[in-house]
């Protein structure tokens, strides 16, 4: 759609790359505003660190699962740092992953509270993702599927080989994801106060994981299959936290009633 925000001989700036820092940018805002209200008992530099610490491996996260599931590397450590050191596609399930891991493991050594710590930092996460998404639409990739004939709502993408309208797949996810912020931005205080620490977190979880299972049929980009055109990797991602979801809800339950 616009791929290239500006292009010289000597330079070329791609617009996804500079829609993908202001998706950090802005998600790092809401983040701290989240941080200094509801964790004020917590250091600035931890709050930062944190999010320093998360944004690096959910990068490196988002970049190995395209490397291997969406470039089809083979398990060997060379070929797979090599892809990860080219600039490429970044598999969002496979940033979440890395930058929750690496966030539980950043939090327990400086005895932090994780569970709040996911609360403020999935909407965040989500408005990113809402953001990014826009950078999506411009860069053309992760589209949806083609359509018959043209119409006010189908979008055609110059830079595709293949110049067919198509239903613009990533506006709609863009869009529900950031309904869904609004949302839960607006139910926040009485969630966080209400419910057990985490709640907030596997809801927003809980809710992309869903919708993402089912966006997955309406794409029709190049990307990775676990079962050949039957589960994609995002969506075989999107099960395993729907099943932790639940998990962390039924163990839970008993201890103190989660009100929505």
């Amino acid at each position: 759609m616009f791929p290239v925000l500006y292009e010289s001989p000597s330079v070329i700036i791609p617009t996804w790359h500079v829609v993908f820092f202001l998706a950090v940018f802005f998600s790092f805002i809401l983040y701290r505003r989240l941080g200094d209200i509801y964790l004020k008992e917590v250091l600035n530099s931890d709050k930062n660190m944190l999010f320093l610490v998360c944004y690096f491996s959910g990068y490196f996260g988002a970049r190995l699962l395209s490397v291997i599931m969406v470039d089809k590397v083979t398990l060997n450590i060379n070929q797979i740092l090599l892809g990860m050191s080219k600039i490429g596609d970044l598999t969002f399930l496979g940033g979440v992953f890395a930058s929750t891991l690496s966030g539980f493991i950043y939090l327990k050594i400086k005895k932090l509270p994780f569970l709040k710590f996911l609360d403020i930092s999935l909407p965040p996460l989500l408005l990113g993702l809402s953001i990014g998404r826009i950078g999506c639409f411009l860069n053309g990739c992760d589209y949806g599927f083609a359509v018959k004939k043209n119409s006010w709502w189908t979008v055609t993408f110059p830079n595709h080989d293949n110049l067919v309208p198509r239903f613009p797949l990533q506006i709609i996810e863009a869009l529900v994801v950031f309904i869904f912020l609004i949302f839960i931005l607006s139910q926040f205080q009485r969630l966080f106060n209400k419910n057990k620490s985490g709640t907030i977190g596997s809801y927003c979880f809980l809710f992309y994981s869903v919708f993402r299972f089912i966006n997955e049929f309406l794409r029709r980009d190049d990307r990775g299959w676990v079962i050949d055109q039957i589960l994609s990797t995002s969506q075989l991602a999107s099960l395993c936290i729907i099943f932790f979801v639940f998990l962390f809800f039924s163990t839970n339950s008993s201890k103190k009633k989660f009100q929505l």
